[in-house]
């Protein structure tokens, strides 16, 4: 959603026994290209929602791709699987899954894309306690509460402060200074 480019990959190895198999699979958002791209094993795939572009060489093999576009939000996309090798009873059973289809491989696309999102969560609190600047307990007396204030406006001089934290720290430093100074003068 919004105005960045997003591209968002999911893969799938579809055991199934029977002569077809329908994926059906909603997105939460609008998306200007939908593109399927799906192991060529022999078998059929249709849809009713992309449009059949042929088969596609890459280095890691040959794919039927699908493609879409404009396809609303909550909108179902539909791959239908006919006559395609079965993954069950005997023989091999390549199924849909990618011929010597390698499961590290997939484990390490699954932990980097992990790693990833995680990265993402924790960017912007980073970014906040970086920008906060560093928290060192205010001293308590009058000349401390000035020489902290001082700090502050030289750090945020310096760009060492973002302006949301310099006036959150010196909004601080002044109330507890003005709390030090009404303790001095009440008998």
């Amino acid at each position: 959603p919004g105005k960045s480019v997003r591209q968002i990959l999911f893969s799938y190895s579809l055991p199934y026994a029977g002569s077809t198999l329908d994926l059906a699979r909603t997105l939460a958002y609008p998306a200007d290209n939908v593109n399927a791209l799906i192991t060529d094993v022999g078998a059929p795939v249709t849809s009713q929602q992309l449009v059949n572009q042929g088969l596609r060489q890459t280095q890691g093999g040959s794919f039927v791709n699908l493609v879409g576009q404009n396809i609303p939000a909550n909108q179902p996309i539909t791959l239908r699987f006919t006559n395609a090798p079965s993954t069950t009873g005997s023989g091999s059973g390549r199924g849909l899954a990618p011929a010597g289809a390698d499961r590290g491989l997939l484990l390490i696309l699954v932990g980097a894309m992990g790693l990833a999102v995680a990265l993402l969560v924790a960017w912007p609190m980073w970014r906040r306690r970086a920008a906060a600047g560093p928290t060192v307990p205010p001293p308590a007396d009058r000349e401390g509460l000035i020489d902290a204030l001082a700090r502050l406006e030289l750090a945020f001089e310096d760009g060492q402060l973002s302006e949301s934290a310099y006036r959150e720290q010196r909004l601080r430093l002044k109330a507890q200074l003005q709390d030090v100074v009404q303790k001095e003068r009440q008998p």
